[in-house]
C-alpha cells in the first residue's frame, strides 16, 4: 500500500466515529479485502470483551424472512443485529418507565405523609 493510500485510510478513520452503530451499519467497514481472521481472539473472547452472551431463540421462518426484510431496507447487516438494536431499545425504554413508575409511586407516597402531617401540626 502506499504512502498516499495510507493517508487516505488515516482521514477516513478520523471522519467516522467508532460506536457500535457505525460498525453494525457497515461504516467502519465490512469489505472483506480488508478483514482478516485474528490468530490470537476466539469468539468466545471477543464476546467477552464486549460484554455479550449467546442465547438461543426459536422464532418463525416467515417472522425470520421478515426480519431480515426489514434489515436489508433499513441497511443493516443481517436480522441479528436487527434484533439486538430491537432488544435495546425495547429495554431502555422498559427500564426508563420502571423508574418513572417509582419516582410517581414516591411521590405519591410523600404527598400522603404531608396529608397526615398536617392535622399533628394543628393539634401540636
Amino acid at each position: 500500500m502506499s504512502k498516499k493510500e495510507n493517508i487516505k485510510q488515516d482521514r477516513v478513520k478520523e471522519e467516522i466515529e467508532g460506536t457500535s452503530e457505525n460498525w453494525e451499519n457497515g461504516l467502519l467497514g465490512n469489505d472483506e479485502a480488508f478483514a482478516k481472521v485474528s490468530e490470537t481472539v476466539l469468539s468466545n473472547d471477543a464476546d467477552d470483551l464486549l460484554a455479550l452472551q449467546l442465547i438461543s431463540i426459536r422464532l418463525s421462518k416467515s417472522m425470520v424472512n421478515d426480519l431480515k426484510f426489514i434489515a436489508q431496507v433499513n441497511g443493516i447487516k443481517g436480522y441479528q443485529p436487527l434484533i439486538r438494536r430491537v432488544l435495546e431499545r425495547f429495554v431502555t425504554a422498559e427500564m426508563n418507565m420502571i423508574a418513572r413508575e417509582a419516582v410517581s409511586e414516591a411521590n405519591k407516597a410523600n404527598d400522603n405523609e404531608d396529608e397526615f402531617d398536617e392535622p399533628l401540626a394543628k393539634l401540636g
